[in-house]
């Protein structure tokens, strides 16, 4: 998880929907200031079937999947709980 990315980062196809392959030019940059080429883009996608994710970018050679949690927490409508090992996601109570 980053708070601060831009974007959701995964190396997993499998798992996404719709694939489209990335036709820009931008690159990701890595902590160690390396750039990683993007692939493909998906537009959506269900984690768990609960949660949806916009804005996933592939990449071939990434070890890590990346959570964007602002926007995670954004377009899910819920907030999340950070604690030493751990982490709780909860739903935002209506109004």
């Amino acid at each position: 998880m980053d708070y601060g990315a831009n974007y959701h980062l995964t190396a997993d196809s499998d798992n996404t929907a719709c694939p489209s392959p990335y036709r820009g030019t931008k690159e990701i940059i890595i902590g160690n200031g390396k750039t990683l080429p993007i692939t493909h883009s998906m537009s959506s996608f269900v984690l768990a079937n609960y949660f949806s994710l916009d804005n996933i970018l592939y990449f071939h050679s990434i070890y890590y999947k990346i959570l964007f949690i602002d926007a995670f927490t954004k377009q899910n409508k819920m907030f999340m709980e950070f604690f030493r090992d751990a982490f709780v996601v909860k739903d935002i109570p209506a109004k």
